[in-house]
Parts: C-alpha cells; sequence; structure tokens
C-alpha cells in the first residue's frame, strides 16, 4: 500500500444540495478511509443554501469526524472555493461535485501526482480519449467542447476540460494565484 506523506482537504461546494449531500459525503468519506489516508479533511463549503443543507451538514460532522462545515452566508461556488481554500492548512487542496461526477477511484492517481511527480495542479477532464462520460447530454458536450476550445484560442491554456469538477492544487500554489486578485466569485472560478 502506497503511504501518503501529505495532508489533503477535499472541499464540496454545495447550493442546496440536501439530498445529494448526505450520499456523496459518505461515499467520498468511506473511500478515503478505505485507502488508510490518515491526513484529510472533507470541508462542506455552503454557498447560500437555503434548503435543509446545513441541518443535514451539521449531522454529518458529528458522525464523521474527519468533516467540517464552512458557512459561506452568500452564493457563488468561486467564493466558497476561495473562503475554504484560503482558510485550509493541507498541503494538498482541491474539490469534487457532491455528486461525486468525477469517478474518485481517480483519487489515488491524483494524490500519486502530488507525492511522487511533484505536480502543482491537477485537473480532471471529461474531454480525454479514454475518458467515460455518463448521462451528459449532447448539448452539454458540444457547450463544453466549446468554452474549452475558446479558453485554449483565447487564453493559451492547455488543459482539455476548464468545468471538470475534480481539481486539486498545492496550497502554495493557490496563494499565488490568491495574491493576483481573483476577482470571480461564480462558476468561472473554477476555470
Amino acid at each position: 500500500m502506497f503511504h501518503f506523506q501529505l495532508s489533503y482537504d477535499f472541499v464540496i461546494p454545495v447550493l442546496n444540495e440536501e439530498k445529494r449531500l448526505p450520499a456523496g459525503l459518505q461515499k467520498l468519506y468511506n473511500y478515503l478511509a478505505s485507502l488508510e489516508l490518515k491526513n484529510f479533511t472533507i470541508t462542506i463549503a455552503d454557498n447560500g443554501s437555503t434548503d435543509n443543507t446545513e441541518a443535514i451538514a451539521q449531522k454529518l460532522i458529528t458522525a464523521y469526524p474527519k468533516v467540517s462545515y464552512l458557512k459561506v452566508g452568500q452564493r457563488g461556488v468561486g467564493l466558497a472555493l476561495k473562503k475554504a481554500w484560503g482558510q485550509s492548512e493541507a498541503d494538498i487542496i482541491g474539490y469534487l461535485d457532491v455528486d461525486l461526477a468525477t469517478d474518485i477511484q481517480h483519487i489515488p492517481e491524483m494524490m500519486r501526482l502530488f507525492e511522487i511527480e511533484q505536480a502543482d495542479v491537477v485537473n480532471g477532464s471529461r474531454n480525454l480519449g479514454a475518458s467515460r462520460v455518463i448521462n451528459r447530454s449532447l448539448v452539454r458536450t458540444v457547450t463544453s467542447l466549446a468554452f474549452n476550445q475558446v479558453l485554449r484560442l483565447a487564453l493559451g491554456v492547455q488543459f482539455t476540460d476548464g468545468m471538470c469538477g475534480f481539481k486539486f492544487l498545492r496550497r502554495h500554489a493557490y496563494q499565488k494565484l490568491a495574491a493576483t486578485g481573483l476577482t470571480n466569485d461564480g462558476w468561472f472560478f473554477c476555470t
């Protein structure tokens, strides 16, 4: 078994996710425990929920000792991530969508990139040849491909999926980015 040396903060940004939060969090928590990962936190970052998400999150933090809850108080997934990452003390910070649309079986691969390859940023992608995308409409697929093409042409980026909800980076890399003045508090922050 691979021994992980770094600490990890898995942020789950939520907005009115009372139905999906319990199952998503339990699945992620149990998977991380099965990896024998000791130094991790799961942060539920609530960006303005008006349903029972907060009450459910409070029950989850009682049931799972490595889970914390951050109430951002206003909408904006980018704002939620900035707040969560800004207060994290973990070596590696990142996020997954609550529905775990990106298969969590990729987590050890991501960790090895940080632990062995010394990567600074790891970004999931639904647009690689080996990617298997389930339950995604043709319109969303075409829109995503077009969006990523615009990013490559306009910004010269090399990644293939700017919106995939599976991104991790070294905390010091995020601090460098934050120092440049990250102003977007919405979904574009994820890109």
